[in-house]
């Protein structure tokens, strides 16, 4: 199953290894979180979905990649409850 994050991106839901709030993930004085993001970014494995960082509500970590989301964590939540209740 996939998950949608907004403007035509999606990912399988397997790939998935969690979900953050874009502003708890920075906010909190962990040194471990930033230092993931900027080499993640330096190599190029930042996407963003929305079309200003303004918007970004969310934060989604895949195996290969990390993709900023205008979708808030709840509505993702709610997105991948459904898709698991639907294969019920």
């Amino acid at each position: 199953m996939f998950l949608h994050l907004g403007n035509d991106v999606s990912v399988r839901t397997r790939d998935i290894i969690a979900i953050y709030d874009y502003v708890g993930f920075f906010v909190k004085d962990n040194p471990d979180n930033k230092r993931y993001f900027a080499r993640c970014k330096a190599e190029g494995k930042v996407w963003r979905t929305t079309a200003s960082m303004d918007l970004v509500k969310s934060i989604v970590i895949t195996k290969d990649r990390i993709y900023l989301s205008g979708i808030s964590t709840l509505a993702l939540k709610n997105r991948t409850r459904a898709i698991y209740d639907m294969g019920k």
